[in-house]
């Protein structure tokens, strides 16, 4: 369970690693939260150790194989975010690799972001998003801290939203002002549900992940 949760702050989830005591939510934004290059090995060497006898001492390479692999992905994906923009603020992996980054840079107003790829040739094409802090009238203290702090308010007929930055845009690399996975309906929603994980995986075909692949390799 330890090591569960230690795995979580690799992700831009992140977790809170001294509920109850402090609410501070630890992040280290260098794995993607489903990254299946780093699970493969972990499950391959399961299901073998499911299947050898007990005494089988093969099923100690096989464990051990399956865990040096996901850790030379960490070591793999600890170094490609040394290779990013050193003025973004917050970098995280775009999704199931660790090749191609979400970049956030924070102004006093708002924020850009944009997406890079460790074989991008030329500087990271961002784009402005205002964070309109002032819209909210009753700010709700549970919300800005499970954004860190990165967050932008957007109205949407007569109702706000409040998105959090943090876990990236619906196939932002493509649009750079896409909407951003995770928005909060605020206040009165008239029954609507929180959004979660808006859009995530909607409007992927065998095109925009031919698309998304070229991206990735920094075309």
């Amino acid at each position: 369970m330890g090591l569960h949760d230690l795995l979580d702050t690799c992700t831009s989830y992140g977790t809170g690693l001294l509920e109850p005591f402090s609410h501070e939510r630890f992040s280290f934004h260098f794995l993607f939260v489903v990254d299946p290059l780093f699970t493969i090995s972990l499950l391959i060497a399961t299901l073998v150790l499911l299947i050898r006898k007990t005494g089988d001492i093969s099923r100690i390479k096989w464990a051990a194989g399956g865990i040096s692999i996901s850790l030379l992905y960490v070591g793999a994906a600890l170094f490609c975010k040394s290779r990013l923009d050193p003025a973004a603020d917050m970098t995280t992996p775009a999704p199931f690799n660790c090749l191609l980054w979400y970049c956030i840079k924070r102004t006093n107003t708002g924020y850009y972001t944009g997406y890079q790829s460790v074989f991008d040739k030329g500087p990271v094409s961002y784009e402005f998003h205002p964070q309109n802090r002032q819209l909210l009238i009753h700010p709700e203290p549970y919300l800005a801290r499970f954004a860190n702090g990165y967050y932008t308010v957007s109205g949407s007929g007569d109702r706000l939203y409040f998105n959090v930055l943090r876990f990236g845009q619906v196939q932002g690399w493509q649009t750079k002002d896409a909407p951003f996975v995770l928005s909060y309906p605020v206040g009165i929603t008239q029954g609507e549900n929180m959004i979660i994980q808006k859009g995530r995986l909607s409007g992927w075909s065998s095109q925009s992940i031919h698309q998304y692949l070229e991206r990735i390799m920094g075309r």
